[in-house]
């Protein structure tokens, strides 16, 4: 069950850089009740990690916002964050 004093959302999906790049990685989204979306693109995949990509993505989301927006780390409930769209390519 959510907890409602955790009011952003964090996604964490699969997706290509740049139009001309041909690089791709995962952006890991935060998205406030307003609508207010903040997103950081990492150029990682989960090609060596035993535990899955879903548990990858969900870690490097965590390392992502406690470096990029500290401040949003008490208010996320972890337990809702979607990274069912985190792949190797």
């Amino acid at each position: 069950m959510s907890d409602p004093t955790k009011n952003i959302t964090v996604r964490v999906y699969h997706a290509g850089y740049g139009c001309d790049t041909g690089c791709c990685g995962h952006v890991i989204e935060l998205t406030e009740p307003d609508g207010l979306t903040v997103e950081r693109f990492e150029f990682e995949h989960p090609y060596t990690d035993a535990t899955g990509a879903a548990a990858w993505a969900l870690a490097m989301a965590r390392e992502v916002v406690a470096d990029r927006w500290p401040e949003c780390a008490d208010s996320i409930d972890w337990s809702t964050a979607d990274v069912s769209e985190a792949r190797d390519c």
